[in-house]
């Protein structure tokens, strides 16, 4: 029951990050990290998953310490996961990418080129999902 509320405490935390309540937005991620922790156990794919959005919201915030230190614990989780569980490595792919995010932002963009392809070739992502592209919105053949 814990990891069914704590799922509603994801969800209102990603709409507090989407609107700039960073603050907010941590407070429910780790309340929701609390939830999970008591209803599933430190070792669960619901855990590692809070814990990479974790990591996602420390890195806006720039808390690039705070989002290694989720980010190692989510990919150790989920990678344990994937090979007991032989299930898709996506959420895998998307803390790699987060940690490679952390290196760029410091500099190390080798560090950063090594955990972003870790899964190559096939479970690797691109991590500018916050890039719009209105022109995929037009009609097809019209001018940009």
């Amino acid at each position: 029951m814990e990891t069914f509320f704590a799922a509603s405490l994801n969800n209102q935390a990603i709409e507090l990050e989407r609107v700039g309540n960073y603050v907010g937005a941590e407070a429910k991620h780790l309340e929701a990290l609390h939830l999970k922790i008591l209803g599933s156990g430190e070792y669960s794919i619901h855990v590692a998953i809070t814990r990479n959005g974790l990591g996602e919201l420390y890195i806006k915030m720039g808390k690039l310490d705070e989002a290694q230190e989720q980010l190692e614990k989510a990919i150790a989780l989920l990678i344990t996961d994937s090979e007991n569980l032989e299930r898709d490595d996506f959420d895998t792919a998307c803390s790699r990418d987060n940690m490679g995010r952390v290196f760029e932002m410091r500099g190390d963009f080798e560090k950063a080129i090594a955990w972003r392809t870790k899964g190559a070739p096939n479970h690797m992502i691109c991590s500018h999902f916050d890039v719009r592209y209105p022109s995929l919105l037009l009609p097809v053949g019209k001018p940009v």
